[in-house]
């Protein structure tokens, strides 16, 4: 996500070791014996050249732009129409650890542990209530528009390789399973938000209150509605089963996306600040030794990111170095990733190229100025994320842009919708559609009143926007009745300002909490 660049003001206190909070629900892998300390920030700033020790860049090299998600970039998600990219004890840096105890709630109360244990299918296989509660769960504060995240007790361990031609043997294999994954599944910040609506909507709570509701509602993970959290889960669900002698070392890894002041914000390497994380994205992370070198592999199907990410501490091979994720006439993006912190943190460096003008006609080759922007996000790998369902899928219910994305198998987006909620007047407002077709991309941009249910007078006069929609709906695997129930929905959601107003004042508050990083 694309955020305004944040910078970190430190206001409390940690707790003493060995000083107990008030009693909270924890599950066993919760941090009750404070942040682990690393070897400190000192080779932060030397860890950020833009080296490469690996064997060339990607050959992923033309994807379309999705990011955080899988949203235009942050699920990353930004604005640009054509640039399209998605609790626990305390713990983290010692300015952070003194809250509110007297005014902390549960979020998993003793009528959702008991559950209904229904049945939610993913990939053919089903997810049951109490395995989304591994994943749930928490304390939150009731001044806290989210939960507060929390980490695993220990680190897990180590995979052993005695070779590198050993590791490369099991990372192409994932590689392969990672395709598959982002070619299966759409990318769907649309769907459970949907859900939320019509949740809220059907419901007897006040029309007014949806932070209120918003503090009760459970997230579903289903395979229709992935975001970066259901693509990671299900994805090491997959890598389970294919490599088991990796399913205990597998784990999700929490991604706070657009910092500035990363020195700050990373400490001497402990857990990051519960109180002021908003932890927007999540990533797959396997701890690493290849004959006594110790790095991670990151697998990130939310950006879209088809390939394996080595990163060594030493940044020699198979480090994966600078590689290009996408290149495209309107914007080109480059990935760096570094171990800092003795490998507590991964500092994940983004460079944007773009071109000043408009429009480039690279036939006639026309020099055009280029405009770079760089930032980064830091990856806490020190230890298992454990509530990203409560944390993570929850933020992304309120982001204010939405999207709804297929890709191939190398994370190329060949069709997709999406559109901010930052639209007031319902009459002017828009969302954008686009498909590949004959490796041309073809995008227009179509009102929400178009699918106004008390507006069906405007469909007759609207042919070819209809029958655009229809093959783009075709080519994100969803019939013709289907994604047209679906952009009624949305124009019904659009069309209720005051649903949207309190879903952008919710998210105005998460992005003043996280303004501390």
């Amino acid at each position: 996500m694309d955020r305004e660049k944040r910078s970190f003001t430190p206001t409390t206190r940690r707790l003493d070791r060995g000083e107990q909070p008030s009693p909270v629900w924890t599950p066993s892998e919760v941090d009750d014996e404070g942040r682990r300390l690393g070897s400190g920030p000192s080779s932060l700033k030397t860890s950020l050249q833009w080296s490469s020790h690996s064997k060339g860049t990607s050959e992923e090299e033309e994807e379309e732009g999705s990011s955080e998600d899988g949203s235009v970039s942050s699920e990353g998600n930004d604005e640009d129409e054509e640039d399209v990219d998605e609790d626990g004890a305390l713990s983290g840096p010692a300015e952070c650890r003194d809250v509110s105890l007297s005014l902390w709630k549960l979020e998993a109360s003793q009528e959702d542990q008991e559950g209904s244990g229904a049945d939610t299918t993913c990939g053919g296989k089903l997810w049951k209530d109490e395995e989304l509660k591994r994943w749930s769960g928490g304390v939150w504060p009731v001044e806290r528009p989210l939960p507060l995240p929390m980490w695993a007790r220990k680190q897990f361990s180590a995979v052993t390789f005695s070779s590198v031609e050993e590791y490369e043997e099991l990372a192409s294999c994932m590689e392969l399973q990672v395709q598959h994954l982002l070619k299966a599944h759409n990318y769907n910040t649309v769907g459970n938000f949907l859900k939320l609506y019509e949740s809220f909507t059907t419901s007897d709570w006040n029309e007014q209150d949806l932070e209120g509701f918003f503090r009760k509602y459970k997230p579903p993970i289903t395979p229709e509605h992935h975001t970066c959290v259901g693509l990671g889960l299900e994805l090491m669900k997959m890598l389970s089963e294919t490599f088991p002698h990796v399913k205990e070392n597998l784990f999700l890894a929490s991604c706070e996306e657009t910092i500035e002041e990363s020195e700050r914000y990373v400490g001497l390497g402990g857990e990051p600040c519960q109180w002021t994380a908003e932890k927007e994205h999540v990533l797959v992370a396997l701890k690493l030794n290849i004959n006594g070198r110790r790095g991670m592999m990151l697998l990130d199907p939310g950006y879209h990111i088809a390939r394996v990410i080595t990163v060594m501490q030493d940044m020699q091979y198979p480090h994966t170095g600078l590689f290009t994720q996408m290149d495209e006439p309107h914007c080109k993006k480059e990935y760096c990733y570094t171990a800092c912190c003795d490998g507590a943190y991964i500092i994940w460096k983004v460079r944007e190229t773009r071109p000043i003008k408009a429009c480039v006609d690279r036939a006639q080759g026309n020099e055009t100025k280029k405009k770079v922007s760089e930032h980064l996000s830091l990856v806490y790998v020190g230890k298992p994320f454990l509530n990203p369902v409560s944390v993570t899928e929850r933020r992304n219910l309120v982001y204010d842009f939405k999207s709804l994305l297929h890709r191939d198998a190398k994370g190329h987006l060949e069709a997709g919708l999406y559109f901010t909620l930052n639209q007031r007047n319902f009459q002017t407002a828009w969302f954008t559609i686009f498909h590949q077709q004959g490796g041309v991309k073809h995008l227009r941009k179509i009102p929400f009143s178009l699918f106004d249910s008390a507006q069906t007078q405007k469909k007759e006069g609207s042919r070819d926007d209809l029958e655009f929609v229809r093959d783009v709906g075709e080519d994100l695997g969803l019939s013709s009745e289907d994604f047209f129930t679906l952009l009624s929905q949305l124009a019904t959601v659009m069309k209720d300002a005051s649903f949207v107003e309190q879903v952008l004042s919710i998210n105005n508050v998460i992005n003043d909490i996280a303004a501390n990083n």
